[in-house]
């Protein structure tokens, strides 16, 4: 690829369309599109420092209070509105000057990977953001996309240093104790929206009222709830073909139609109820529905889990919702919540030579806690690992077999 159009991403990020989503951005313009005309018309008519745009003349150097304010001003972008930080932009009283330019070609591949070594050890939690190098006569400018957080606050923890920051139209500034409260309890809102969302979805389930007709009984539900969902409710467009990301958890063949409330994909099973549906809202929340697995019982005979298909329909699940969140642009955290509704008396299904006894579980319904992926390139089995622990802690047995010594889901 090269450096007119060079992008840089932490792990973890999905841009399929090349558009790094800001709110309130300054230069509205896709990375890869943003040329050097675009840059000289900021320096010709004066642009001016914004809550989501700062000039820098010259790279963060080597020194350890280089790399503080570097740090700062990244957390400060991240913890506010997100924006854009424009190394090689000489200003005056905040104002763009002339272009002054970075370093050369042969360089800037090393100097982005020092930027990217020291923004993943230097801020807590780590932050999303994307570079372009734009090529201009005066020499590179290297441009910065920090993209608004919905993890925040993040923290600068370098070699001791241990402060917030966000940012206002003069630049960045501390987060004082009340301010940094406010962020928390944001935080805290955002993470009761989102149980109050899968409550109430919840709710309906168990008493029937979904959005296709499903088998009666016991249901394994999924819900993918992405923070910025709960937090500035997006619209994502969902239009476009997804059937090769949307396989309901059962059924062989499904279908997929827009509705009012975003996209539902139906396993067919002819005349009878749906074995399972999934909805995308267009929020992008992501609700799983599987009605067939837990149902598949010998009459007259105990109710079974069978352990290594619930388990493997929750991994399959999730890694089908973060394939859909990434092909519509939602980013992560993405919390990953759990349910197993009427349950009650049902005990887990194991082939065991070693005869552990078996205990029915007390529960009607099993509500396990949330899991959170910070990125969506974090390991699956690690997550999900405590939730398979608690289901056959539900039935008197210590955890799950199905995982290896390095906390990966490995199944039998």
């Amino acid at each position: 690829m090269g450096h007119a159009s060079y992008e840089l991403l932490l792990p973890g990020y999905a841009d399929p369309d090349g558009l790094v989503r800001l709110w309130d951005q300054m230069i509205q313009k896709r990375l890869a599109d943003i040329t050097a005309a675009d840059i000289q018309a900021l320096t010709d008519n004066g642009a001016c420092e914004t809550v989501t745009l700062e000039f820098k003349r010259d790279l963060p150097g080597g020194g350890d209070e280089a790399k503080k304010e570097f740090l700062a001003d990244v957390s400060a972008l991240a913890n506010t509105s997100g924006g854009d930080l424009l190394f090689g932009i000489q200003e005056d009283n905040g104002c763009a000057s002339a272009i002054s330019g970075t370093c050369g070609q042969e360089q800037i591949d090393g100097e982005l990977l020092r930027l990217s070594n020291i923004l993943s050890s230097g801020l807590e939690p780590r932050v999303r953001y994307a570079s372009h190098v734009i090529p201009c006569p005066e020499g590179n400018v290297l441009l910065l996309r920090i993209e608004k957080s919905w993890n925040a606050p993040h923290r600068v923890i370098f070699k001791g240093y241990d402060k917030f920051f966000a940012r206002a139209s003069t630049g960045k500034y501390s987060l004082d104790v009340q301010q940094l409260r406010r962020a928390f309890i944001d935080n805290g809102a955002v993470a009761d929206r989102m149980r109050s969302f899968r409550a109430d979805r919840l709710a309906n389930i168990i008493a029937g009222v979904m959005p296709v007709s499903t088998n009666p009984g016991p249901k394994l539900v999924l819900h993918l709830l992405p923070f910025e969902s709960f937090f500035s409710n997006p619209q994502f467009d969902l239009r476009r073909d997804m059937s090769q990301y949307s396989q309901p958890l059962s059924g062989i063949s499904w279908g997929e139609r827009l509705t009012f409330d975003g996209k539902i994909v139906t396993a067919y099973a002819g005349d009878a109820p749906a074995p399972s549906y999934t909805q995308i809202y267009r929020s992008g929340v992501i609700e799983m529905v599987d009605a067939s697995t837990l149902t598949r019982a010998i009459p007259g005979q105990q109710r079974l889990i069978p352990s290594l298909a619930v388990e493997r329909q929750i991994v399959t699940g999730v890694q089908r919702g973060i394939q859909i969140m990434q092909h519509i642009g939602v980013t992560a955290p993405v919390a990953v919540a759990v349910t197993l509704t009427d349950v009650g008396g049902m005990v887990m299904g194991l082939n065991d030579p070693w005869n552990h006894v078996m205990h029915p579980i007390l529960n009607t319904h099993l509500f396990f806690p949330e899991a959170v992926f910070n990125e969506f390139t974090d390991r699956i089995g690690p997550l999900l690992k405590p939730v398979f622990d608690l289901l056959w802690n539900a039935c008197g047995l210590t955890e799950s077999p199905n995982f290896d010594a390095d906390g990966n889901w490995r199944g039998r």
